[in-house]
């Protein structure tokens, strides 16, 4: 899961390092800072869009390494297939999928109201 997921977190931290100039980083150790103090005060807050972002998508998509196995009743925990399949409790099985659905829709508006989406998707 890591190896799959690792480019989805990467790839958005690469994209705001790269736009960032670096003679910001140079001002601010040429003012005193230290590089971890240049790290925090400067480059961290330029990129946390990214990385919030990144790890957004890299948890939705986490869910899904879960939920594809729950739903399709491997191994010997109570899933939501075997509530279908046992009890013939279609309605469990469907209140749970929505639920999920809810969860992730209210995690996707959570982030959109702190990063807008033209920032996300690189509008100007």
């Amino acid at each position: 899961m890591v190896y799959i997921l690792l480019p989805f977190m990467v790839l958005p931290l690469y994209s705001a390092m790269q736009k960032i100039p670096a003679n910001l980083s140079q001002a601010g150790a040429s003012l005193g800072g230290s590089p971890v103090h240049v790290f925090l005060r400067v480059f961290l807050p330029l990129s946390m869009s990214c990385v919030l972002a990144g790890v957004t998508l890299v948890f939705i998509l986490c869910l899904g390494f879960y939920i594809t196995p729950e739903l399709m009743g491997g191994g010997k925990s109570m899933m939501v297939s075997r509530n279908v399949e046992i009890y013939n409790s279609w309605g469990a099985a469907s209140a749970v999928s929505v639920a999920l659905l809810i969860c992730v829709f209210a995690i996707f508006y959570a982030v959109s109201r702190v990063i807008p989406l033209e920032k996300t998707l690189g509008a100007k």
